[in-house]
């Protein structure tokens, strides 16, 4: 059994305190199920709704109407039956709804007695049906939720000369978010037509609500777009000559509860396109006769008028400003090419572009320029023939360049193709220059093809390759050892270490030698002298000594220790190229003092 009731505060507790005591001698007791301060004019009044339980009948109790406990017992009212199974509410158009819905609850009971209603709920909102406080024959409550996630419990207690029963509901409320987007984009030109398009949020099906799009002001409704159940809308700008807003207001599927509105969306609006004044195409040929074969481009040019510029060629597919065109395909004569130009505005400019196609020649020469690819110790070898021999060193690189002449005669470009065969593998190459790594190849000859060619005919070049060791300084050995007494004969020479093909070789590179000697104060080189002694007898001269061997007189040289040291250089010539590099070798000598045991003559060991 419940009990509503108000109370001032002054008496609240004083009814509750007899409350308890009663329900105390009737078995029972009393809980206050809910409470709420609502705000008066001069008191502040309580709301207080009182569960009362017995222990075998269920009561409404009225406080009112008891003045107290007596030695007696209490005389409360004649219990009522109650029937709490059989009320029931439903909800139309459900439980859970949009916001700004109007939700209608019925009560319904079963049995046919009058019953009278009393609708309550948290929170209890004046502004609809609900929120009766007297009870009343109406079994419906109708109220309208507000466009946000809101819960709305609703409780309604339906009695009669029987009793009374209570049930409760909650509605809840999913809020309409919408938003607008235009397309193609937020700067339209005047006259474009723009589409509108709404999405909302929180997973709600467009399809399901009404909408009204609105142009500048919420009083200027786009006509085609006023209570539509699409999504979108399509409009032109025609009338808007500066910047406008665009949003649109959300309905419900009637099309008469308005639910929610989106922001503004800001449209910048420009003027409508402007046709192009003129169109002129160029070529990156330097004249308009070319050869067969020559691949040309056409650009056009717009002037004036609004971009992006469509583009119709005739001869190309192309709808750029661009047109490459293949002479090789084409017939030798006088074609005339034409472009229009166009843009959204419809109108047009067009021109056209005359190109003579001729037919192709071939030149009157091909040679081969050979060049080191870098400045390295090589050999540069004859450029000045049609078919050079190139001579180089083993491990350098080598470019050989295709190099054509036609007494300034204009020609259609060349076709390339090069062949070397380098142990069993043929090599071949398609570009106008080859460069060649001999560090992978072998010493020897090797010949080089070139072959050019274009749609008039053939010509071929060649060139022979020459691979040859590098030039060493060898090593320098001692004869006999490098440990004599002074006056001691002593031979130091040198040993090529790699075997050069003299053919080769000699009409190339030659070689020049020079010996030195240091004065040391310890066993090691690097204590030694850096300034050369001016005595040294190498091969019977203190002068000339250009021998790749020094036969060393030790007999005026002083007890100690020497570097003996030789500069190989190497000089490479041809024609009027000379380059040199050298390399220095060494080896130290110890001469020790003659004695009577050890020198005969006192000078000459045994």
């Amino acid at each position: 059994m419940r009990y509503e009731a108000q109370y001032s505060f002054e008496t609240y507790e004083t009814y509750y305190r007899d409350a308890n005591e009663l329900m105390n001698h009737a078995g029972g007791k009393v809980k206050i199920n809910n409470m709420k301060f609502l705000a008066g004019a001069s008191t502040i009044i309580i709301s207080l709704v009182l569960l009362v339980t017995f222990q075998n009948c269920a009561q409404d109790f009225n406080p009112g109407s008891y003045g107290g406990p007596s030695k007696n017992g209490p005389t409360p009212n004649t219990p009522n039956k109650v029937d709490l199974s059989s009320l029931s509410i439903s909800a139309s158009p459900g439980l859970t709804v949009v916001g700004g819905t109007t939700v209608t609850l019925t009560a319904s009971t079963s049995g046919s007695s009058t019953l009278t209603y009393l609708w309550g709920g948290l929170p209890l909102l004046s502004s609809h049906s609900c929120a009766t406080i007297i009870p009343s024959s109406t079994k419906t409550c109708t109220f309208t939720t507000t466009n946000s996630a809101t819960t709305y419990p609703i409780s309604v207690k339906a009695c009669n000369s029987e009793g009374c029963g209570w049930e409760e509901v909650t509605v809840v409320t999913i809020p309409v978010i919408a938003t607008i987007t235009a397309s193609p984009g937020l700067t339209v030109k005047k006259d474009e037509e723009v589409t509108l398009t709404v999405a909302l949020a929180n997973g709600l099906n467009p399809q399901s609500f009404k909408y009204k799009f609105y142009k500048a002001t919420n009083t200027a409704a786009i006509s085609n777009c006023d209570n539509i159940s699409q999504n979108e809308c399509k409009t032109k700008m025609s009338t808007i000559t500066s910047d406008t807003s665009a949003h649109a207001f959300v309905y419900d599927s009637s099309g008469t509860n308005y639910l929610a509105s989106s922001d503004a969306l800001t449209l910048v609006v420009v003027s409508a396109d402007v046709a192009p004044t003129s169109v002129a195409i160029t070529s990156d040929q330097p004249s308009p006769n070319v050869k067969r074969g020559v691949k040309v481009t056409l650009t056009a040019t717009t002037t004036g008028g609004t971009a992006p510029f469509t583009y119709e060629w005739t001869g190309c597919t192309t709808v750029t400003e661009t047109c490459e065109l293949d002479t090789g395909n084409m017939s030798e004569k006088t074609y005339d090419i034409t472009v229009i130009a166009k843009n959204s505005a419809g109108a047009t400019a067009k021109t056209t572009y005359s190109i003579a196609v001729q037919a192709p020649i071939v030149p009157t020469t091909l040679s081969i320029v050979p060049t080191l690819v870098t400045d390295e110790v090589g050999l540069i070898p004859d450029s000045t023939t049609q078919s050079p021999n190139v001579v180089v060193l083993k491990s350098k690189k080598v470019t050989l360049t295709a190099n054509s002449v036609n007494d300034g005669v204009d020609w259609l470009p060349l076709n390339y193709l090069w062949k070397y065969r380098s142990g069993d593998q043929d090599f071949t190459a398609k570009t106008k220059a080859l460069t060649i790594d001999t560090s992978n190849m072998d010493t020897g000859e090797y010949t080089i093809t070139l072959v050019a060619s274009n749609l008039a005919g053939i010509l071929t070049a060649g060139a022979k390759l020459s691979i040859i060791g590098q030039p060493t300084s060898g090593q320098l050995f001692v004869t006999p050892n490098s440990f004599i007494y002074q006056g001691d004969p002593v031979l130091f020479w040198l040993h090529q270490e790699e075997s050069l093909s003299e053919s080769l070789l000699f009409p190339f590179i030659s070689f020049s030698y020079a010996w030195t000697g240091y004065s040391c104060t310890g066993t090691t080189e690097n204590t030694c002298s850096a300034t050369a002694i001016p005595f040294l007898n190498c091969n019977g001269s203190t002068t000339i000594n250009n021998e790749d061997f020094c036969n060393l007189d030790t007999s005026n040289m002083a007890v100690g220790t020497y570097k003996i040291n030789v500069r190989v250089t190497s000089i490479f010539e041809i024609l009027s190229y000379s380059k040199s590099t050298f390399k220095d070798r060494s080896s130290l000598l110890s001469i020790f003092p003659c004695t009577p045991e050890t020198c005969d003559d006192g000078g000459t060991s045994d």
